[in-house]
């Protein structure tokens, strides 16, 4: 067997099992996006862009060789003077946490403790860092403690990794409990906000916004709420300056363009002035979560992120094929989350809630809850 006809073995394996992954037209009603404020269509003035005297679509290499531009600078600066923290500007979330991470090998005698449903991106940054990691129970705090305790005395350095609302289940993270273990150990905390930033706090800069000076690094991004793209790592000068100089990810990649930085700037700027868009995304989650109980359907979550597990839609074992055979019928798409990027036995519809969605079509996706229901 040559090493084509083996990948099409181990795909059409995949296939069986109802685990392919293909790429996907958007489809006219989507709950799979995150969007939350329903930027990505907003209007941005062309006159705007003209007056920019930079290059706007790429930056032709890595911000080491091409240098940051005038725009990310007044952009970094922003984001510095509302978090109090140097900024490190980076095209995707992955690759903020793959670069920041993956750098930490550099650090002797360190070890980390990794909630265990955090993000791909943090555990991908954790194997590449070579460090001995240690997973404690989703969101419990007297296991992280447990582990804390056992392992302490074995490092110089404790780093605590997790998200502050989880990109599959739209739970928190207990910010509380994790700063009293992180005063009794010593650790440094890093938080992703990628799911919280341009949502929650009083300058929309994430769930744990007032916080924000007990946590030594924090992750956000601009392709969710932003309605654009790119990231930011956010830290002590030290560490931003040790990123600079050892994250691959940054330094070996042409960096996020002008165009990117200019609309994701633009758009902070707007639903800072316009809360409106807020108030909706979370009227839209209250009214989704009463329909849910209309149709004897758990929501364990009070954010955009709602997840609908199967065991708890479906009296018995469904094939993922035949389920998604059956959402082909309809235009609206829902993402079905399988292994391995949640446990077997936590497979689930993720539903993405947006402020562009009307009522209308969170009826609409109720009904199809509804049908799919046994």
């Amino acid at each position: 067997m040559n090493f084509f006809s083996y990948l099409n073995t181990f795909l059409e394996k995949l296939k069986s099992q109802g685990l392919f992954r293909e790429n996907k037209k958007e489809g006219k009603l989507n709950f799979i996006l995150n969007d939350y404020l329903g930027l990505r269509h907003r209007k941005i003035e062309l006159d705007k862009l003209y007056k920019l005297k930079e290059n706007l679509f790429t930056s032709s290499a890595s911000p080491l060789l091409g240098g940051y531009s005038n725009l990310k600078e007044s952009f970094c600066n922003f984001l510095k003077y509302l978090y109090k923290k140097e900024v490190l500007l980076f095209n995707t979330g992955y690759a903020a946490n793959l670069g920041c991470l993956s750098s930490l090998k550099h650090i002797n005698s360190l070890t980390i403790f990794v909630d265990k449903l955090a993000h791909a991106s943090i555990y991908d940054g954790i194997l590449l860092s070579q460090k001995p990691f240690f997973r404690f129970r989703h969101n419990d705090m007297d296991h992280l403690e447990y582990l804390l305790k056992t392992y302490s005395k074995n490092y110089k350095y404790l780093y605590v990794v997790t998200e502050s609302i989880f990109s599959m289940d739209g739970d928190i993270s207990p910010i509380k409990d994790l700063l009293i273990l992180k005063e009794k150990y010593n650790f440094v905390l890093h938080i992703d906000e990628a799911h919280a930033f341009g949502i929650y706090g009083k300058n929309l800069l994430g769930a744990f916004e007032k916080y924000k000076e007990s946590i030594d690094i924090i992750t956000i991004t601009f392709g969710k709420a932003l309605g654009s793209f790119g990231s930011a790592i956010l830290s002590e000068k030290s560490f931003i300056d040790f990123l600079i100089n050892t994250a691959r990810s940054y330094i070996y990649s042409t960096h996020i363009s002008n165009l990117n930085v200019f609309i994701s700037y633009l758009n902070f700027l707007y639903i800072r002035k316009n809360r409106n868009l807020h108030k909706k995304l979370f009227k839209n989650i209250v009214y989704f979560k009463r329909k849910l109980k209309d149709i004897k359907i758990k929501s364990i979550s009070n954010n955009p992120i709602q997840p609908i597990f199967l065991k708890d839609l479906f009296k018995s074992q469904k094939d993922f094929k035949d389920i998604l055979e059956k959402l082909k019928k309809f235009k609206v798409q829902i993402g079905l989350i399988r292994p391995p990027t949640v446990p077997k036995g936590k497979e689930r519809f993720r539903i993405s809630l947006r402020a562009d969605h009307s009522k209308k079509d969170i009826d609409e996706l109720i009904d199809i809850l509804r049908f799919l229901k046994e």
